[in-house]
């Protein structure tokens, strides 16, 4: 997927990653901001005002390969369990709208219901090693 390029020059990837949408007026003139924010669960109460979220249906979860011994980020979709917990993240203080980026046939039909446990996505090595 082809990074957006933001104002400053920067670039991110549209994996995982919400839009926080807000107006104000100044002048007569109304100002929309659109400030781009990675979706996680550690938001404090002060900072849950999500009003907007496009979701992707895509995550970068850290993937072991046994045959190379490294972990890498891999593109994999989601499940559904981790798109109803996306979409619970709107409108906590105010209304908002959830958007999915993908079809609910595929919602319905080929996404699976959980996601793989990260036991089973990584290298537990240096956990083993720790005990």
């Amino acid at each position: 997927m082809e990074p957006t390029k933001i104002v400053d020059g920067s670039s991110l990837s549209m994996v995982n990653v919400g839009f926080i949408a807000c107006t104000y007026a100044v002048s007569y003139v109304v100002y929309m901001v659109l400030i781009i924010l990675p979706l996680y669960s550690g938001l404090t109460r002060a900072d849950q005002g999500i009003v907007y979220v496009v979701d992707s249906g895509f995550s970068k979860p850290w993937f072991y390969n046994l045959i190379t011994d490294i972990e890498n980020l891999v593109v994999a979709p989601i499940s559904k369990e981790s798109a109803r917990q996306r979409a619970r993240r709107t409108g906590r203080i105010r209304p908002g709208k959830y958007y999915r980026l993908y079809t609910e046939d595929y919602f319905v039909n080929e996404m699976s219901s959980h996601g793989i446990p990260e036991m089973q996505r990584s290298n537990l090595a240096s956990s083993v090693i720790q005990v």
